[in-house]
């Protein structure tokens, strides 16, 4: 007696397909949970997709795959790289129980436009990592520092995704915006950040005029005493972002 199989290759690929993307998940949560167990996750981690493109990961040291946690997606300015960022970032994650992204950009030392648009790829980040944890989306934002705060910003008019806090610290503001008059995605919020004097004070002044005349929720923030630098206490300015989430300290026992 024999059984003819050919007309069932098709279900046996989706099959296929589906028993590899499970244990893809499979080892996924395990070393997630050792991570929560045993504190070893304690460490970005370079992660690299079928694209090609890569990221540092850092899951904090008390991470619970049972509760919903925020993502703080960290973007680097130009002639900077992603240690640059996961320096500042990292403790500053732990202690709020973030998990950090930071993409690596298509030039290495900065980010791009075109060819390729890494704007696309910040987004697919945030979707990948809602396929894999269970983010708390309400308090997750992408915050860039200088050129990386106006990528944070373009993602935030351009793009549609799960975040929608989009933060530019000390960034600049790209002309080109103000004409094309987009329509930015529903829901999404911005905060400009700089201060009296610096470099990207016109730019964000800038930024915010065209936030309010297409009637766009943002907020231009001046941080006194600092020039082109990060907030004094970081930890602080991270809880300010969300100021209805109670303490701001996600994913704690």
């Amino acid at each position: 007696m024999s059984i003819e199989w050919t007309g069932l290759e098709p279900l046996f690929k989706l099959v296929g397909m589906k028993f590899r993307n499970a244990m893809v998940a499979f080892g996924c949560g395990i070393l997630m949970l050792l991570g929560w167990a045993t504190n070893l996750v304690a460490v970005p981690t370079r992660v690299t997709l079928r694209s090609g493109d890569n990221a540092y990961i850092y899951l904090p040291s008390r991470f619970s795959a049972f509760r919903p946690t925020p993502v703080l997606m960290a973007l680097y300015g130009v002639s900077q790289y992603p240690d640059m960022a996961l320096k500042v970032w990292q403790p500053v994650a732990d202690r709020n129980g973030y998990i950090l992204v930071c993409p690596v950009g298509s030039l290495g030392t900065g980010y791009t436009r075109a060819p390729i648009d890494d704007r696309d790829r910040f987004m697919a980040w945030a979707d990948y990592l809602g396929q894999i944890y269970t983010i708390d989306w309400d308090r997750s934002a992408i915050i860039g520092f200088s050129r990386g705060g106006s990528y944070a910003v373009e993602t935030g008019v351009y793009k549609t995704g799960p975040i929608k806090t989009f933060v530019s610290l000390f960034g600049f503001f790209r002309e080109d915006i103000s004409g094309s008059n987009p329509t930015v995605p529903s829901g999404n919020r911005f905060v400009l950040v700089t201060s009296q004097g610096d470099e990207t004070e016109p730019a964000m002044k800038r930024a915010s005029a065209f936030f309010t005349a297409n009637q766009i929720a943002h907020e231009l923030r001046y941080l006194p005493g600092i020039y082109h630098n990060y907030p004094k206490d970081m930890d602080q300015f991270l809880k300010s972002l969300f100021p209805n989430s109670g303490s701001g300290v996600a994913n704690r026992e």
